[in-house]
């Protein structure tokens, strides 16, 4: 029997049939979807799928083939929810109604997308296809220590590992679904709390990083892991630089959109603070004032923002700076290039790398959910505008998870 993996469900009326291969894999993987119709007949497809909070998403594309065979990695739709030859275009171009971005299930549970093949108004075949948020296997175990709170995944098999700490960002609390998705790519993943859950600081200020230096030991400590490396989003991307300047342990560091600046704190209701965000050994690190950070952005003028500058050439292993050109909310393209000129002018001797993504926003992720509703969101600090469009973001997230993950396993490698 045909692993699920493998196997590319069929549906079919007596002359139209569509299939999607593998019809099983993870949200980041991208499917093959053909389909056989009548020549010279307009064929409409549709893509409905339910978010974690209930709602309806629903793409379409129109397509008219001279033979009826119809590929999506190669031909582009008349008209549609995208344009342009993509295989996962229904995917990541779903919209609902409203100006809610996608919420993945919760839990971990499936996504389950239904592709539907109309001709003249009629559907004449569907094919479902699942996509999984973590693979079987998979073990999750929560972690509530005095010195380290968070929750560990696995992934099946013997041997040794690379680990890698995952932070969130200012929303607080556990990124848990990247912890998830990176432990189904082979990696021993730590979720690791640092404000915003129980026991810990309710706000980004003031936070120990001998928080994450803690978790940093935890994860080298389990018995399957080898190189320890973090990722860390957003403010969690400058908290990752921080915390990998102070490290010998970390042997690498994704930051994805970043700021090698220390900017100020944080508190829920407030928005920024006239306080810092990170002390270490008790003593808060000095911060930039947002005035001095746009002083910098307008004039490319450093001084200002000397103080509280991230050393991140003291990073014990190579860096990889994923930004995103429009990001209205951290400013991560000129911030992540100041990161990486750093690196180069003090001749860091790792192959740091620079992912610019042009067009994109602040919000980005793994690749082919939906992108909509993504540039201005309602969040615990008010409304903020975070910039990118739905097809730069997919652009953006298509081209760099792939080498988050090549990243990860060259830098991480177990001998």
């Amino acid at each position: 029997m045909l692993s699920p993996f493998v196997f590319a469900v069929l549906a079919h009326s007596s002359t139209t049939k569509i299939s999607v291969s593998p019809s099983v894999a993870l949200y980041d993987r991208p499917v093959a979807i053909h389909i056989h119709a009548p020549p010279q007949k307009e064929v409409v497809l549709t893509a409905q799928t339910t978010d974690g909070e209930g709602r309806q998403w629903s793409s379409h594309a129109s397509f008219t083939s001279a033979s009826g065979n119809i590929d999506l990695t190669q031909d582009a739709p008349s008209f549609g929810s995208y344009a342009g030859a993509d295989g996962m275009g229904l995917f990541w171009s779903m919209h609902s109604s409203g100006n809610r971005p996608f919420a993945q299930p919760s839990g971990f549970k499936p996504m389950h997308i239904t592709l539907r093949v109309s001709i003249a108004g009629k559907v004449v075949a569907r094919v479902a296809a699942t996509r999984l948020a973590v693979l079987p296997g998979v073990t999750r175990t929560e972690v509530n220590t005095a010195s380290v709170k968070g929750v560990l995944f696995t992934p099946p098999g013997g041997g040794g590992r690379a680990g890698v700490i995952v932070l969130g960002g200012s929303e607080g609390g556990l990124d848990e679904n990247d912890a998830a998705l990176l432990a189904s790519h082979g990696f021993v993943t730590f979720a690791a709390a640092y404000f915003g859950i129980s026991q810990l600081p309710k706000n980004l200020v003031d936070i120990p990083v001998e928080t994450v230096l803690g978790a940093v030991k935890y994860l080298a400590m389990q018995p399957r892991v080898g190189s320890v490396g973090i990722f860390g989003t957003s403010r969690g991307g400058e908290l990752s630089l921080l915390a990998g300047s102070l490290s010998m342990q970390l042997k690498a560091v994704v930051a994805i959109v970043p700021s090698p600046v220390i900017e100020p704190g944080l508190r829920f209701g407030v928005g920024p603070v006239n306080e810092s965000p990170w002390t270490y050994r008790g003593k808060p690190f000095p911060f930039a004032s947002f005035a001095q950070l746009l002083t910098f952005l307008k004039t490319g003028d450093v001084a200002p923002i000397q103080n509280a500058l991230i050393p991140v050439e003291r990073i014990n292993g190579p860096v990889l700076l994923v930004a995103a050109s429009d990001d209205q909310l951290g400013y991560s393209g000129p911030l992540a290039s100041l990161a990486f000129d750093q690196l180069q002018r003090s001749h860091h001797g790792f192959p740091d790398e620079l992912l610019p993504n042009p067009g994109a926003g602040h919000l980005l992720a793994a690749p082919y959910l939906p992108t909509a509703n993504l540039r201005s969101l309602q969040t615990p600090y008010g409304t903020l505008t975070f910039g990118g469009s739905a097809a730069a973001y997919e652009r953006a997230d298509a081209t760099s998870w792939p080498k988050i993950l090549a990243f990860l396993n060259r830098s991480l490698a177990i001998k």
